[in-house]
């Protein structure tokens, strides 16, 4: 059977999206210090706040490159496998959705006019 998405991911991905919430709760973090402080230190609570918004968008996109890169590899292999059995693969209850989404992509850029017939 074909080999499924998941297995050309590295882990990138995952740890880009766990750094993003660690980095927004850190920052969220400081943000509220700041503010319950007295004197109030007005530098730290637009840092803080500032965190909350930029750490988790730049590890968001961090995260999506390395998905794409997995994607890009993914197809590639789809590249070794005969068409009869992307297309089987491409409605198989074995292949997980992501997997799927991947080969019906693949076909629809590589096999024009292919069906599931």
């Amino acid at each position: 059977m074909i080999k499924k998405l998941n297995s050309f991911a590295d882990d990138q991905e995952q740890k880009w999206e766990i750094t993003g919430i660690l980095g927004a709760i850190l920052s969220g973090v400081i943000a509220v210090i700041a503010i319950i402080s007295h004197p109030i230190h007005i530098p730290t609570i637009i840092i803080g706040v500032a965190g909350v918004v930029v750490i988790p968008t730049y590890c968001s996109i961090r995260a999506g490159k390395a998905k794409d890169k997995s994607e890009a590899i993914y197809k590639q292999y789809l590249n070794e496998i005969p068409l009869e059995t992307l297309i089987k693969a491409s409605s198989s209850p074995e292949v997980d959705l992501d997997s799927s989404r991947i080969i019906v992509s693949y076909l629809n850029e590589n096999h024009p006019g292919w069906s599931f017939n």
